[in-house]
């Protein structure tokens, strides 16, 4: 991948050899030394495509995975909390907390267990001797 000023010499070559991408990547290619890289033609045709529209070379943000909200946060803690207290063993399960929530299982867990640090093998003591 190439850096944000390779970018920018490639855009310039592109406009400088009447918009072929064939000859500015071989162009970029001799001035660097190099035999391969830093991308095809097709590559450099998209890029340039994307700085025309957008104006930027750079990475765009909002791409990504988004975060968990921490109101679904705080929801998955008080049904923990509300759900372990009824429970007899004081313990409740992912699946039970994702169908009373109307949450999906995975958030649920990576909840539980990314974030509130809460895992299935906690050990603790069920009888007293």
């Amino acid at each position: 991948m190439p850096t944000l000023q390779e970018k920018a010499i490639l855009v310039k070559l592109f406009y400088l050899n009447q918009q072929n991408s064939i000859a500015t990547v071989k162009e970029f290619r001799r001035m660097k030394h190099i035999r391969r890289g830093p991308m095809s033609p097709c590559a450099l045709r998209k890029m340039i495509q994307k700085f025309e529209t957008t104006g930027q070379l750079a990475i765009l943000p909002g791409r990504g995975r988004k975060q968990i909200p921490s109101s679904s946060v705080e929801d998955v803690a008080t049904a923990v909390v509300e759900a372990s207290s009824q429970s007899p063993h004081g313990s409740v399960s992912v699946p039970v907390i994702s169908r009373v929530l109307d949450m999906s299982y995975s958030t649920v867990q990576k909840i539980l267990r990314r974030i509130l640090n809460f895992y299935p093998y906690k050990i603790k003591p069920v009888h007293l001797f």
